[in-house]
């Protein structure tokens, strides 16, 4: 069984989940927003063992605290590399937007690329990678069948989805994304990038 929780951080109050096995405590960071010291906290009051960062896509407030976190635990870096140029220019815009330096750009390097995957493993737990472009190209979803979880980054939220207004958006790919994301069990849980959870 799967356990998760949740850290809002950053200016743009970015959701960061750590999602870990009961048995074996095995953890992986699902879009570490802004704050490593904080997560890594966490991980530690918990006893957990980070084995993996991944990426819903590739937009600086959702891994701020990315490169840290690697250096940290040693572990993969995961995400779609049809994101890189977005995880490439993180400082420019972590810059623009938050008037923050974050000397990052060039250290973040995707090791797995999510565009080749469909499942990773978590314990006993089977996590699917769902391709789901539209607010970013290379955006992704994480389900966890047994346990009806799903983590949506800013493909879909409580209120809406995240912004279709990038030279690089889709909407049609969103709403084709949104489509395949509503066809899931009712009852599962949504646990998006920004805003409260929600059920299907």
């Amino acid at each position: 069984m799967l356990q998760y929780f949740c850290l809002t951080l950053g200016e743009l109050s970015t959701n960061c989940y750590v999602l870990w096995d009961e048995q074996t405590k095995k953890a992986l960071i699902l879009d570490p927003a802004d704050d490593a010291v904080a997560i890594s906290e966490e991980i530690r009051i918990r006893g957990l063992n980070v084995k993996g960062i991944l990426s819903t896509h590739g937009h600086y407030d959702h891994l701020l605290g990315a490169y840290d976190l690697q250096l940290m635990y040693r572990v993969p870096f995961y995400a779609n590399s049809e994101d890189m140029f977005l995880i490439n220019r993180i400082n420019h815009t972590a810059r623009f937007f938050s008037k923050r330096n974050m000397d990052m750009a060039e250290k973040l390097k995707i090791q797995i690329d999510l565009s080749d995957v469909a499942e990773l493993k978590l314990g006993q737990s089977r996590i699917t990678v769902l391709k789901t472009p539209g607010h970013t190209p290379g955006s992704v979803c994480f389900y966890c069948p047994d346990d009806k979880l799903l983590f949506t980054g800013d493909t879909l939220t409580k209120n809406g989805h995240g912004s279709t207004a990038h030279k690089y958006s889709s909407r049609d790919d969103i709403k084709k994304s949104i489509r395949m994301i509503q066809s899931f069990p009712i009852g599962t849980l949504i646990l998006a990038g920004h805003e409260d959870e929600f059920l299907l």
